[in-house]
């Protein structure tokens, strides 16, 4: 694992305790939904004074996402940000228990749901670290009773795996990104089965990357998940899900690519450039009508 991936588990596991989840699920149990919002506005003023490395984190992608804002509506964005993320981490912990109070629509290409019911080739989806990824797995029912692969560090496993109704965790299996070639075995494997695989397209734990710009500055993003696509003749779809409402999700997967690599004297990296831009793109573009739901806290302008 690298460095920065490091840095980001210990910023992950730092930002969550035991009695902060106590809290949370007290006010939620006794007082609802909005009393939890209510507290989060302060403790999001606590993270934006006291935590200066939460804050260094989301600066890359505010500076670029706002070019033009000074240095206290800079941080005015970051308490946003702070206050968004919070939010959608209560809705998380409450769609677990309660998936009924919640609203949740999908944005997506009817044809290619059909199409891939009645296929029985693999599908890998791309998400990302914008809005409410595990709100929108829920999707994964209009793919029948596919078996679901989610490639994640094996130290989020068990955390993860909780978040996940009963329902869900019978159909989901978890491949450690730090297993033998990064897993690559276990996601091919899957796709020969016709099963679903979820990767995480904005972060590269330790592979390759392609430099792609992506807010007028160039980016590194993962190629492998069109590697798989492309090996396996399957589709990758993008999915976002974002949050439109107090009780309010809207799932987007309506954008989708067919890989295809070619024999010929032009590398693999290069032939797959254009996949990758596609998926940026449209990171981009919903990022910037959502500025608040994206939550990239690693530097993806790094190069390693």
């Amino acid at each position: 694992m690298s460095a920065d991936n490091k840095n980001s588990v210990n910023y992950n596991k730092k930002r969550g305790n035991k009695l902060g989840f106590w809290f949370f699920e007290t006010l939620l149990k006794y007082f609802g939904l909005s009393s939890a919002y209510f507290f989060l506005y302060f403790i999001a003023v606590y993270y934006l004074v006291f935590d200066k490395d939460a804050v260094l984190k989301s600066s890359n992608y505010i500076q670029l996402r706002f070019p033009n804002a000074g240095l206290f509506k800079r941080y005015y964005h970051a308490y946003m940000l702070f206050v968004s993320q919070g939010q959608q981490l209560i809705d998380r912990h409450i769609y677990t228990a309660k998936p009924e109070l919640f609203n949740i629509t999908t944005n997506g290409n009817d044809e290619l749901f059909k199409y891939i019911n009645d296929s029985d080739k693999g599908i890998i989806i791309l998400t990302s670290h914008f809005g409410n990824w595990l709100i929108g797995l829920e999707t994964l029912k209009k793919f029948g009773n596919r078996q679901t692969n989610i490639l994640i560090r094996s130290d989020s496993n068990q955390a993860i795996q909780k978040l996940f109704r009963e329902d869900m965790k019978k159909r989901i299996n978890f491949i450690a990104s730090e297993s033998f070639l990064g897993g690559s075995v276990e996601i091919l494997n899957a796709l020969d089965k016709g099963d679903i695989v979820t990767l995480t397209g904005d972060r590269h734990y330790g592979g390759k990357t392609v430099g792609i710009e992506f807010f007028g500055k160039t980016a590194y993003f993962p190629f492998s998940a069109f590697v798989f696509a492309s090996a396996r003749k399957c589709p990758v779809l993008f999915l976002n899900t974002v949050k439109t409402g107090r009780k309010n999700y809207e799932i987007f997967i309506n954008k989708h690519v067919w890989p295809d690599v070619k024999k010929q004297k032009d590398s693999k990296e290069n032939q797959l450039k254009s996949y990758v831009k596609e998926f940026a793109e449209e990171l981009e573009r919903i990022s910037k009508k959502y500025p608040y739901q994206c939550f990239l806290f690693n530097n993806v302008w790094k190069s390693e």
